[in-house]
């Protein structure tokens, strides 16, 4: 109306006190949002109560304002939330529930951010970026925690699949931040897994020297049973040509041992597998592999061995190569082919 009446100085005068009153109006807004950030946001509150404030600063053409001291509020109210979480006993509790806390949170308030800003494609930019720094300062905190001595491989896997699988979440939102979560842990992963092969490498060495070259004595049937199950669930069955006498396996305890080792490996470093990360993996692999194989070489060359069987020794030495190492050697190929489809 104002727009289209004559400018006169009566509507001069309206005009300026409306746009005064809507300057005030903004700045009253505006600081209750800042508020809200700095109080109300802690007592779990601030989110919905900024929900008018927002709306009327959209009302005043005042969107990329709103966004701003909206994604501050949610900064603030996120770190609030996680704060509660405290760090006590083991380490994949503490990580599942912080990580659940923390994409669910996110999860969240980029939802109710995109019902209060359904048509800014500005905002929208700004909410990413905020999604990406809150997702970056989360992964920067749980490698301090997960990449330390004291964490296993195990440990580690398990922990990294439960992130990435929270992490997925935002991608019902069309914000995928798994490259940039799998890009910050890249170089801790691919150190932790080297560091890993190290270990496993000196458990072969460590067993090969104590290696007897005897066959495996279950002393009961439920014991051999078991054992059977557990390299059946590996994906490695033991023929019934091992078998011999009622309890007895043609597999040494050192190679039935660096079976279930490997395995674990394998399974570990496949379970945080990325393009970037599969030299690293190719390396450690073959590294534990080859000490094993080595010493099968050179124990097939110790005359030791084959006075202290009773049979021939070369033919045990077969049994335990072309039978479970042979299957073993057949899971990489297997799990890789999984893994590049």
């Amino acid at each position: 109306f104002l727009q289209e009446s004559q400018p006169t100085q009566a509507i001069v005068q309206i005009t300026t006190k409306i746009e005064e009153r809507g300057v005030r109006l903004v700045d009253v807004l505006t600081r209750e949002l800042e508020l809200s950030a700095e109080a109300r946001s802690l007592q779990g509150g601030g989110l919905r109560s900024a929900r008018r404030a927002v709306r009327l600063l959209i009302q005043l053409d005042r969107s990329v304002q709103a966004c701003q001291l909206y994604l501050q509020l949610c900064n603030v109210a996120l770190k609030a939330r996680l704060k509660r979480v405290k760090r006590e006993g083991a380490t994949i509790p503490y990580v599942k529930q912080l990580s659940a806390i923390a994409f669910s949170n996110i999860v969240e308030m980029a939802r109710e951010f995109l019902k209060l800003f359904p048509e800014a494609t500005n905002c929208t930019s700004s909410l990413i970026v905020w999604s990406s720094q809150e997702v970056k300062h989360l992964t920067s905190h749980l490698i301090k925690q997960l990449f330390i001595p004291q964490v296993t491989l195990g440990t580690l896997v398990e922990c990294i699949g439960v992130v990435r699988s929270h992490c997925d979440q935002l991608i019902q939102l069309g914000i995928d931040l798994r490259y940039q979560l799998d890009g910050q842990l890249r170089v801790p992963l691919a150190r932790a897994l080297q560091d890993a092969g190290e270990k496993y490498l000196d458990a072969v060495k460590v067993r090969a020297g104590e290696d007897s070259w005897r066959p495996s004595n279950l002393h009961n049937y439920p014991s051999l049973q078991k054992l059977m199950c557990e390299l059946d669930d590996m994906g490695i069955p033991v023929l019934k040509g091992c078998l011999t006498g009622d309890y007895w396996l043609s597999l040494t305890s050192n190679t039935i041992a660096f079976a279930k080792l490997y395995v674990s490996l394998l399974q570990d470093c496949l379970s945080v597998a990325i393009p970037e990360l599969i030299y690293t993996i190719d390396n450690v692999l073959v590294l534990v592999m080859k000490a094993q194989v080595q010493h099968l070489v050179t124990s097939l060359n110790n005359m030791k061995f084959k006075q202290e069987v009773m049979y021939c020794a070369f033919f045990f030495f077969l049994i335990n190569f072309n039978d479970l190492l042979r299957k073993i050697l057949k899971l990489p190929e297997l799990f890789f082919s999984q893994f590049i489809n």
